[in-house]
């Protein structure tokens, strides 16, 4: 099942023994608010909130760089083991090109647009490298 960015936030699915599955709620509080500094931070912590203009993409740059592979592997494709996470650069729409590699070896590139849901699109990187496309090579603008 697909899920937007959001909803991938929202909830963690984990895998149990004998290949059953549980969705869990995940420890982001409210995934759909806009990130934002606390008031009683630092104004060095609060220069440090990274707002794109892209709400979904800048909740994940918020999160721990060793959770990126695992949310971008869920929304990708729920067979993806995520290991590697590569952001690609932004779009002129806002839109956030991330690039995941599964444990197979295979890869997915996901597009996050800057929309209310942080709906995505995913293309696997193997169909981009035929039109010349390297899902691991940052844009050039």
């Amino acid at each position: 099942m697909k899920r937007s960015y959001i909803q991938a936030l929202s909830f963690v699915t984990v895998v149990l023994i004998g290949c059953t599955t549980a969705t869990v709620p995940s420890p982001v509080p409210n995934a759909s608010a806009p990130v934002a500094a606390s008031p009683s931070a630092t104004p060095a912590a609060r220069a440090s909130v990274v707002t794109t203009g892209n709400v979904a993409h800048d909740k994940l740059l918020s999160l721990p760089p060793s959770t990126h592979a695992r949310l971008l592997a869920d929304i990708a494709d729920d067979r993806c083991t995520g290991v590697d996470a590569f952001f690609r650069g932004m779009d002129k729409d806002k839109s956030a090109q991330w690039s995941v590699r599964c444990a197979a070896g295979n890869a997915f590139m996901v597009v996050i647009a800057a929309d209310a849901t942080g709906s995505t699109q995913v293309a696997d990187c193997a169909v981009l490298k035929t039109l010349n496309v390297n899902c691991f090579e940052k844009l050039t603008q």
